[in-house]
């Protein structure tokens, strides 16, 4: 006794049963076929056996071969430990395969497999024996064809049924074929089709597939399914046409049932839509142009109306500073000047000095605090020092000491909220308010609220002074120039914030600055 194995030829130990075919011994692996050559005395691939299949034998699957001179059987592994069953037939250098009623015991698991000399094959399972006889089987290739059995319009309030399996024919009686007057055209809404089907094999007809195919949409048929049934939804609009094939339990393909429709698009996408927007827009976009054109000549000239009034209002402002120097802070350093050159000529009695002396320091204390109140003005020093919640209180309190005016005011802390520009833009909205109601409000309380919620920074000035028309003052202003109410939103719109001015004669005025929170630093 001679052992063969990896030495000899064997791709691995794990070989399917052997079959002695034309004199030649035969052993299946997972990587194809083997053959045994007496000469070299060892085993070699047999691609040119393998090929003569058609379908291919699942070679990592195999379990049994029964074989003679024209016909083979052929037992595999599938699915969750099923069978597979498949009877090959010799047509001179080809064996293919042929359907059999054996068929059957595709869903069994299968033990043994033995033949007799008169065909009969035995089948063994859990079960008991199976025989199988081919001199009493019957012909397994009979036609067959699928049948469409409803095309239904699919809703949230039902389906709508568009096809019930069959179609009229010329003569009355029902067709299967579909005329081009019965391909029925449905609107862009109804885009959501379900499909039903059959098979004409009742031969078990549990094991009936279906595969489909939609043209139009798909260009490769589905996977085998025994689902009998099939949707579709947001279909573009086009020309569609649903085939559907079935595979009997014999692995028999039928005649395929075909279903012709067509989706119109919607509204917005027609021809005429489409033409009217064209020529809409053909008669419209001069004006729309012009219009355009206008606008952005109206924009240039306010942004060159407004640098004007800015360049305005900055020569003014160097003309107040030139003033308060001059007459203020000017006159003073000069008459301290003048004084000390006297108490240098003069010969003083020390009480003499000592007055002199505190009246000197008067006029310093003065000058000290005219020049705080000039850099103040052109930029709050509180603002560097102390952060903006520190600044508008010191604001407020510098009102209620030189005014007669009444204030409430609430302010949330802001440190380090905003960046620097931004919170100086703040800082002079608020002035500027304030300083209008001042002049032009007649108002007796005025009411400063700075609030931060989630999602945005709040900050609301109000009075209970006159009021007035926000519009007509922002019209007069662009007509004789002026910063103004003007300033206040190119401000707000620097820092990305919204303004808003709620005000009319006799109700008092209110300001609200929004700032969004995606603007600010966490």
């Amino acid at each position: 006794m001679k052992r063969y194995g990896l030495s000899h030829g064997f791709p691995s130990l794990a070989a399917n049963p052997a079959v002695m075919l034309d004199v030649v011994l035969r052993i299946g692996f997972e990587q194809g076929m083997f053959r045994f050559d007496s000469t070299a005395d060892r085993f070699v691939p047999d691609p040119a056996f393998h090929a003569a299949f058609d379908p291919p034998l699942p070679f990592e699957n195999l379990r049994y071969f029964s074989v003679s001179d024209t016909a083979l059987w052929v037992v595999s592994n599938a699915k969750r430990g099923a069978s597979r069953v498949q009877y090959y037939v010799r047509n001179g250098t080809r064996w293919r395969e042929r359907p059999t009623s054996a068929r059957q015991l595709n869903d069994m698991n299968i033990r043994l497999l033995m033949s007799e000399q008169d065909g009969t094959m035995w089948f063994s399972n859990e079960d008991g024996l199976y025989a199988y006889r081919g001199t009493r089987e019957k012909p397994f290739d009979l036609p067959f064809a699928a049948r469409l059995r409803s095309v239904a319009v699919m809703s949230p309030e039902g389906d709508s049924l568009i096809h019930s399996g069959a179609f009229a024919g010329a003569d009355g009686n029902a067709s299967l074929q579909q005329q081009e007057h019965q391909i029925p055209v449905l609107p862009f809404r109804n885009n959501a089709l379900r499909f039903s089907f059959a098979a004409i094999s009742y031969d078990r007809a549990v094991q009936n597939e279906y595969q489909f195919l939609l043209e139009g949409q798909e260009t490769e048929w589905s996977q085998w399914s025994a689902m009998a049934s099939t949707g579709f939804t947001n279909l573009a609009p086009g020309t569609f046409t649903f085939r559907v094939r079935a595979r009997n339990a014999y692995g028999i393909i039928g005649r395929e049932a075909t279903f012709q429709f067509v989706v119109l698009p919607p509204w917005y996408r027609t021809w005429w839509f489409i033409t009217l927007v064209f020529l809409v827009f053909l008669a419209s976009g001069p004006s729309i142009y012009l219009w355009r054109v206008r606008r952005l000549e109206r924009e240039k000239k306010k942004q060159e109306q407004f640098s004007k009034q800015v360049i305005e209002s900055q020569e003014r402002e160097r003309r107040r500073i030139s003033s308060e120097l001059h007459d203020s802070l000017g006159q003073n350093l000069l008459i301290l000047k003048n004084m000390i050159d006297m108490g240098l000529q003069t010969r003083m009695t020390k009480g003499q000095l000592m007055d002199q002396l505190r009246e000197l320091s008067g006029i310093a204390v003065q000058s000290i605090e005219e020049t705080r109140a000039i850099a103040s003005n052109l930029h709050p020093y509180q603002l560097n020092r102390m952060g903006l919640q520190r600044a508008l209180l010191a604001l407020v309190r510098n009102l209620e000491q030189s005014t007669k005016l009444s204030y409430t005011a609430h302010i949330d802390r802001t440190d380090d909220l905003f960046p620097k520009e931004a919170e100086s833009h703040l800082f002079r909205i608020v002035q500027e308010s304030v300083n209008n109601i001042l002049k032009h409000a007649g108002a007796t309380h005025v009411q400063l609220a700075l609030a931060r919620t989630e999602h945005q920074v709040r900050i609301v000035i109000a009075d209970n002074g006159r009021g007035f028309d926000p519009r007509a003052v922002e019209q007069r202003e662009s007509l004789i120039g002026g910063l103004g109410l003007f300033g206040l939103r190119e401000r707000a719109k620097i820092i990305g914030a919204s303004l808003s001015i709620v005000s009319a004669p006799g109700t008092g005025t209110t300001i609200e600055i929004l700032i969004p929170i995606p603007y600010v630093t966490p």
